[in-house]
């Protein structure tokens, strides 16, 4: 046996244990999901260091038998450390880039997909000559206008054949937390807390009464208010957080949401002290780090619409404009596309680059391994001249290249999801993508399609070193011990 029982246990359980802290518990706090999955990662990587190093134990000589090919890969690796380091982590490194490529990509396909099931709504309806973002699907779904829409065509959208909901969004302002996180912006946004069928979706299932009062929903993103300016006091009004929305990758993640009769008191707010004297009197009291609102009450800046199962989008948004003017309607299948259309755009980058890099990583790897199968020659002709058949010399040579090649892929995967989470705000934001944590299923199918890259890169690059290995007769071994 070449395990030691307690490291090898140690190891798994611990291993377990972080894997288990990753996936069983959810959060609805951003710093405490950190922290759960940087832990957890940690554990990991120390479980697999006590599986992969401190359990082996050396296995006593016998001369009466031959070696197993599992002791003398040990033997090679210890023997010959920095450069089976050196080459284990340039394998580390390009099977954890590409899976942190793969982790993101599949992460904006998810986001993309949940919020498109969850949102609920078939259209966005926008004054007219509004855009949507550049980035649909990370921001806002609509660019604030100065212009805006009455509130009370409502009632003429709901008349509308096929519509089946209507709900109004009011966009106030933004503003940069500044230091409290990697976050660049925050939406506040008024709704209404009836019709809101988009926001209800999202809701945790004990809020049954969102946007009472002076109540606020937050997006998963929104630091905590007392890490604000302000503390959470915006124009006046001192708000309550009533839910944190869980993570969807979107700018749902980034949005204060409050209800219309709590925007219409900011605004009054604003209006009264906003006049020369009191603005001299009130000193600071006023939101100086806001900027001024620009609605009027009764206003909206989007309509977000559901229709009735079956009615086509497209032809519903035609019905929309031109039963009321100067809006423009967009179908969330447009949104979708503009959103699937970047991360798709992103993935066929990444699938190149990434392919060049797998192809040079596989090169490195056999050039490394022929090398060492050169300094090898003389112990590979005394195995031959003592009895080692061709096949075993083979198996040797590949199987030492798999073990390295796939332990090292492991250990890149794990060291890549710990520092994907720990700057993953950084990294969606610097690609502009949305980003959400797959299902534990498809993140063990990126683990398998990654330990399985890993496995093949050795195979690969251990076939050629390998067959040069077999033609190593044993009076070469005489010859090179000789000099």
């Amino acid at each position: 046996m070449t395990l030691k029982r307690g490291p090898l246990t140690a190891g798994l359980l611990v291993g377990a244990a972080g894997l288990v802290l990753m996936t069983a518990f959810s959060t609805t706090d951003p710093f405490l999901l950190q922290a759960q999955l940087g832990i957890g990662g940690l554990a990991v990587l120390i479980g697999l260091y006590f599986v992969l190093v401190v359990s082996w134990r050396k296995p006593p000589v016998n001369l009466q038998n031959p070696p197993w090919i599992r002791t003398l890969i040990r033997r090679e690796a210890s023997g010959r450390f920095l450069r089976t380091f050196a080459t284990g982590a340039a394998i580390a490194l390009v099977v954890g880039a590409l899976f942190a490529t793969n982790l993101l990509t599949s992460g904006a396909a998810y986001s993309v997909n949940q919020v498109r099931n969850r949102l609920g709504a078939d259209l966005v309806v926008l004054p007219q000559g509004s855009s949507l973002s550049p980035q649909p699907f990370y921001t806002l779904v609509y660019t604030p206008q100065s212009t805006h829409i009455n509130r009370s065509l409502v009632s003429v959208l709901s008349d509308v054949a096929g519509v089946k909901e209507v709900s109004p969004q009011l966009y106030l302002t933004e503003f940069s937390p500044g230091g409290c996180g990697a976050l660049d912006k925050v939406y506040l946004i008024a709704a209404d807390p009836q019709s809101n069928f988009m926001l209800k979706s999202w809701l945790p299932a004990n809020v049954t009464q969102p946007l009472t009062g002076t109540g606020a929903v937050v997006g998963f993103n929104v630091p905590a208010f007392y890490l604000l300016q302000d503390q959470g006091k915006f124009y006046g009004t001192q708000l309550a957080v009533q839910a944190r929305l869980p993570a969807t990758g979107t700018f749902i993640d980034h949005v204060i949401f409050i209800s219309f009769s709590t925007a219409d008191a900011m605004l009054a707010w604003q209006t009264t002290n906003t006049t020369a004297s009191a603005t001299q009197s009130a000193g600071k009291g006023y939101n100086y780090w806001l900027p001024p609102l620009s609605f009027q009450p009764g206003q909206a800046s989007a309509f977000f619409v559901k229709l009735e199962d079956g009615t086509s989008a497209t032809a519903a948004a035609t019905r929309v404009q031109s039963s009321i003017g100067n809006v423009h309607a967009f179908t969330l299948d447009s949104v979708v596309k503009s959103a699937s259309i970047r991360y798709s755009g992103l993935l066929s980058t990444f699938s190149i680059s990434g392919n060049l890099v797998w192809l040079g990583a596989l090169f490195l790897v056999s050039a490394v391994t022929y090398l060492g199968v050169n300094e090898r020659k003389g112990e590979i002709g005394l195995m031959r001249a003592v009895g080692a058949p061709r096949r075993f010399v083979a198996r040797l040579i590949i199987a030492q290249t798999i073990a390295l090649t796939t332990i090292s892929g492991l250990l890149g995967v794990v060291v890549a999801w710990v520092v994907f989470n720990w700057f993953s705000t950084s990294i969606v934001m610097t690609v502009g993508l949305p980003f959400s944590v797959p299902p534990p299923l498809q993140l063990a199918e990126l683990l398998a399609l990654s330990t399985a890259l890993s496995a093949l890169t050795g195979t690969l690059a251990s076939l050629w070193p390998a067959r040069v290995a077999t033609r190593t007769e044993p009076y070469e071994a005489a010859r090179l011990i000789s000099r």
